[in-house]
């Protein structure tokens, strides 16, 4: 196990060219590194939290956009591209999501209510197009799943 916290990093020869990968060559059986230094943790680092955020905020918008537009039977060349906007829209809200959580916490069960919350999201042009519910209904109800899966992100209350 390699420790090089609070100790320069030109002196440990750790950088950001290989230097880590070769400690693990020479020394297969490291079992961990800790990295303390900002400069090296933002060379590993994906992406952006606030960015995936923002994009799961736009994904939320599409997914909206795309269902209203699909509930209040615009044409049908306007209507293909609603079902697009809608299914990528979901698709990039799932993914940006997980993203987000990074590891689900088990023990709390918030986000396992949003995946409901996301496939009645995802059903909802279906119920639409059958008319299985009053135009109105169904908007209140989609309005209501985007609100509650709101609150549950942001408070994360069980």
């Amino acid at each position: 196990m390699i420790f090089a916290k609070n100790q320069p990093w030109r002196e440990r020869n750790f950088g950001p060219n290989g230097q880590i990968d070769q400690a693990f060559s020479r020394n297969p059986s490291l079992a961990c590194i800790v990295i303390d230094s900002p400069e090296i943790l933002n060379q590993f680092r994906v992406m952006d939290y606030n960015l995936m955020k923002s994009l799961h905020v736009a994904a939320a918008l599409g997914v909206f956009t795309a269902l209203g537009a699909i509930v209040l039977g615009v044409q049908e060349q306007g209507r293909k591209a609603a079902s697009i906007l809608h299914g990528v829209s979901l698709l990039l809200l799932l993914l940006v999501g997980f993203a987000l959580l990074k590891k689900p916490p088990m023990e709390l069960h918030y986000w396992k209510i949003k995946i409901v919350l996301w496939l009645f999201l995802g059903v909802a042009p279906a119920l639409a197009r059958r008319k299985a519910l009053p135009t109105a209904a169904l908007l209140a109800l989609t309005l209501a799943a985007g609100l509650a899966a709101a609150y549950l992100g942001i408070h994360k209350s069980f």
